[in-house]
């Protein structure tokens, strides 16, 4: 067998092929001193003809070859068929072990614990797996899927590395199967685990089983472990392959276990994060990160020199690390050259969370980082807005100018390109008035006085009227310096407008706009092509359409919007002059409907949103007027309008101590029924689910059901307690306004039986006590009112009231009027509910006109009750007669 020894196994060949014809029989499991027998010998040379001509004559010979046994390190037949990734020979030793009924073992381990199922993740072949799988469950051989070998490696973590999904996910249905749970989260001795392996290898599908097996199998997987480089999962994500989503997963994943995600570590080349994700100019997982780290409050350290300026790596082709090579320095004048590499959405990102300290940058001596970004960031988002304000691009030139503001750009809208031109010379070039409001109003926010020169205005293009009037009026309040050349037209056409507005102002100083002077002002501005500002305000503050609306004149008011609508611009339909007042209000003060349907369909025509709850300097509102003037159609009107526009009226505001639910009270409504007005606004506050003010109280202590008590709408009275009631409101009723009246006080004076009854119904119902002994003045309390009115129903009312309660009713005689006008029923009531003590009575003096009275009704009494009794007994001797004769006893 020296040809074994000699690993010659070509000379195996021809020895078997030998001892076959000349019928020798060879020791065919001898072995030499590395305990390697010729069958080993074969499979580890990876020789199938060899392989099979051992079988062939083992079988001829009728000898059993030991095909589990193992060498000096621990190989076997089988393991080396795996290891040399032959599935063919693996095959042909199981026919082997099937026909000669022999077992394979397919778990045992070689010296350095490899076995079978972990080198087929080595060579990554599923067929491999699944032949191992097949074996396994028609032997009922549990798999080794767990065990590590001795660099600590395991199958799932070398199917991982391989990039395998497959054998991934036939590895986690193997172990489902026989309820293993897999090792997914043990390091290797280099300090790699399954994810970090699935993250390098960029493989979304791997992490995606990786969690959701740990979900199932209620793992936790460490999301900031390190291996030996000092890479961890959120690092490896941004560096390998700068994906996005990965980060995203990582994330979710960490809030999701509660976990603090590691994102400021370095690895052993100072590399972290932040850094390398602005490196890998990828805007979206600076984004993240730094979203990260304001939820959590974190602070985000960088250093400027470690943008763009990393050290020469390389990559290890044999385990996947990146490694530093060549740490040379790079001058930091470079450094701040190769800022201009960032993608400038991440510049804006470091500067807005630099302001905002999420992120703090650690910046060199005398550094000009923070300018150079600056210039980078301002010229970007200027290209930008310059080149849609070339296109007319209104929607983008205003998201343009918002997103530099949400990210604290400062923008110098003065800088030109290299055309020579600026943003406001490039929107008058194009006649476009939009934008120009929007730079207009950007330089107004930021104090920005802007630069025009003359000369920048194109020769042949003629001016829009309403861009000449927005320059001549920015120019004069010393907003937009205008830099004019010779022989300007410019100025000479801002000359004629000062001489137009000189006429304007003189039209309208007098408060009120002739229809003659009005159309010729407008015709001469018209022939020399000015465009009228009509809004322009006189030192009260009124201007024509205010003026219009002040003078009820209809017909300037159509007139003035004619000539916005044939010159583009809209009237001001919500400006205040001096006194507060506005068009919609003074409409509405001069009981003028025509004139609130004009301003009404105009704001919808424009979508102009009316203001309805503004007040005046007299703090009057549009429905409290609508109120006071007692104009139901105006109301209506005003609460259609509120519906339709889906925006509340102001209703429980108060005016000078005054407010809109008690005025609807006490003011004369013509012909139109009070009730159906009062229970308009309690539909109304239902609508728009809120509460009316029921207990308010005017500047005289007057609240609604006082009020209504006090007007005689008993209706209205019922409809607050019925309000009151739905809406679970706690009603005022024993208050006192200043005449020191209160609810039931008025209702015993005026005998409404109906609106006690309903006080003390509503007081039993909500557990309030009524105060039925408080006195307005001497003569003049509830019980009084009920005697002397000789109302016996609220009377009893009122004692049954005070019995429930226990409660004692007090009166004085002397308060009484003339008691011979008392009635009878009264006076017994009194006399019967002073003795039981429900009511008690003052009297005047012994023997007192009271006291005598009340005798007076004892006599009677004693008379009436003797001839009562009298006629009962004549009546039943009557009767007892008749009786007996009937019967026959007489």
């Amino acid at each position: 067998m020296n040809c074994i020894t000699d690993k010659e196994i070509n000379g195996l060949k021809l020895l078997l092929n030998y001892s076959n014809k000349k019928n020798i029989k060879l020791k065919i499991n001898k072995e030499n001193k590395d305990k390697e027998f010729p069958l080993l010998f074969a499979i580890k040379e990876d020789d199938i003809d060899g392989v099979n001509l051992i079988f062939d004559y083992a079988e001829k010979n009728n000898l059993k070859l030991d095909i589990n046994k193992q060498s000096k390190d621990g190989w076997y037949p089988f393991l080396w068929a795996i290891f040399n990734n032959n599935i063919e020979i693996a095959n042909s030793i199981i026919k082997y072990a099937n026909k000669n009924k022999i077992v394979l073992d397919i778990n045992k381990k070689n010296n350095y614990d490899s076995y079978p199922l972990l080198f087929s993740t080595y060579k990554s072949n599923l067929n491999l797996v699944n032949l191992l799988i097949e074996y396994a469950d028609e032997k009922g051989i549990t798999l080794r899927i767990n065990d590590e070998n001795s660099d600590g490696r395991y199958p799932l973590l070398r199917a991982i590395k391989e990039d395998n999904v497959e054998i991934v996910e036939l590895l986690m249905k193997y172990a489902n199967n026989k309820k293993i749970i897999l090792k997914i989260d043990e390091k290797s001795n280099d300090g790699w685990y399954p994810l970090l392996w699935a993250i390098f290898q960029d493989n979304i599908n791997i992490v995606n089983l990786l969690m959701n097996y740990a979900r199932k199998n209620n793992i936790t997987l460490n999301i900031n472990e390190e291996n030996q480089y000092g890479n961890y999962p959120i690092l490896m994500a941004i560096e390998k392959k700068n994906n996005t989503e990965l980060i995203k997963m990582l994330i979710h994943y960490a809030k999701e276990k509660n976990i603090k995600l590691e994102i400021e570590k370095e690895n052993i080349i100072g590399w972290y994060p932040i850094a390398r994700a602005i490196n890998k100019n990828n805007p979206k997982i600076v984004h993240s990160l730094i979203e990260y780290a304001f939820e959590h409050k974190l602070i985000l350290y960088v250093h400027e020199d470690d943008i763009k300026s990393s050290p020469k790596i390389k990559e290890d082709s044999t385990n996947g690390a990146l490694v530093l090579f060549d740490n040379t320095e790079i001058s930091h004048e470079k450094n701040r050259e190769s800022i201009n590499n960032v993608d400038p959405d991440i510049l804006i990102l470091l500067k807005k969370n630099y302001i905002l300290n999420i992120i703090r940058i650690k910046m060199n001596k005398n550094s000009k980082f923070l300018d150079v970004v600056n210039k980078i960031i301002n010229n970007k988002t200027l290209h930008e807005l310059n080149d849609y304000i070339l296109k007319n691009d209104i929607s983008n030139t205003k998201n343009t100018i918002e997103k530099a503001e949400r990210n604290y750009i400062y923008l110098d809208i003065n800088t030109k390109d290299e055309n020579g031109s600026s943003p406001l010379s490039i929107a008058i070039n194009n006649n476009n008035i939009e934008i120009l409001k929007l730079l207009i109003n950007y330089s107004l926010k930021y104090k920005i006085k802007l630069d025009l020169n003359e000369n920048d205005i194109k020769k042949d293009i003629t001016i829009n009227n309403n861009i000449i009037n927005l320059l001549y009026k920015y120019n004069n309040e010393e907003c937009i310096i205008i830099l004019f050349k010779n022989n300007s037209k410019l100025l000479e056409k801002f000359n004629l407008i000062t001489s137009i507005n000189e006429k304007y102002f003189d039209m309208i100083s007098e408060n009120i706009i002739k229809m003659g002077e009005l159309e010729g002002l407008i015709s001469y501005a018209n022939e020399n092509n000015i465009t009228l500002d009509i809004n322009k305000s006189n030192n009260e503050g009124n201007y024509p359409l205010l003026i219009a609306v002040l003078n009820n004149d209809k017909d300037i008011i159509i007139l003035l919007k004619k000539y916005a609508d044939n010159n583009d611009f809209k009237l001001e339909l919500n400006k205040k002059n001096n006194s507060g007042d506005y068009p919609l209000l003074t409409a509405i003060s001069n009981h003028n409907i025509e004139i609130m349907d004009l301003l009404m369909d105009y704001s919808d025509k424009y979508k102009i949103k009316l203001k309805i709850n503004e007040k005046n300097n007299k703090k009057e509102f549009p429905i409290y007027k609508a109120v006071e003037n007692g104009n139901y159609y105006i109301l209506d009107k005003l609460l259609n309008y509120s519906y339709i526009k889906n925006f509340a009226l102001n209703i429980n505001d108060s005016c000078n101590n005054d407010y809109p639910l008690l005025k609807i009270i006490t003011v004369n409504w013509g012909e139109n029924d009070k009730n159906e007005v009062f229970n308009s606004i309690l539909r109304y506050a239902d609508i728009f689910e809120f509460y009316l003010e029921l207990n308010k109280k005017d500047g005289e202590g007057n609240y609604p059901l006082l009020t209504a008590l006090e007007h005689n709408h008993y209706e209205i009275a019922n409809l607050i307690i019925e309000y009151a009631k739905n809406n679970n409101i706690l009603l005022e009723v024993n208050d006192m306004n200043e005449r020191k009246n209160y609810p039931l006080l008025d209702a015993t004076k005026k005998n409404a039986a109906n609106i006690v009854e309903l006080l003390i119904d509503y007081c039993n119902k909500n557990n309030i006590i009524l105060e039925i002994n408080k006195i307005y003045k001497e003569s003049s309390y509830p019980l009084l009112n009920c005697i002397n009115n000789n109302n016996n129903n609220i009377l009893g009312q009122l004692i049954d009231y005070a019995k429930d309660k226990e409660i004692v009713l007090n009166i004085k005689e002397k308060d009484i009027g003339n008691i011979a006008k008392i009635n009878n029923r009264i006076l017994k009531t009194l006399k019967r509910y002073s003795k039981n003590k429900i009511i008690k009575i003052k009297f005047e003096k012994e023997n007192s006109k009271l006291l005598q009275t009340f005798g007076e009704i004892n006599e009677k009494i004693d008379m009436y009750e003797a001839y009562l009794c009298s006629k009962v007994c004549s009546k039943m001797i009557k009767n007892t007669k008749e009786y007996k004769f009937k019967n026959g006893n007489m």
